[in-house]
């Protein structure tokens, strides 16, 4: 098993695969990744929901973002 998924690691199919697909951006983006599977918000800003949302809750009462 191990061999094997070294051969896949260092084929170079494995690095052209697109990792980023969601069309949205912005505040869609962003509500996506609060509505949606808990482990891809963990992905994309390296935190889990909880603290994601202690964190912009924390840059709000600092007034470093809004809400449109």
């Amino acid at each position: 098993m191990i061999g094997i998924a070294a051969i896949l690691y260092q084929s170079p199919g494995y690095w052209t695969q697109p990792y980023h697909t969601s069309a949205l951006s912005g505040q869609a983006c962003v509500d996506e990744l609060i509505q949606g599977h808990p482990d891809r918000i963990y992905n994309k800003p390296g935190m889990r929901l909880h603290v994601f949302l202690t964190f912009v809750a924390n840059l709000r009462a600092l007034g470093g973002l809004e809400r449109y």
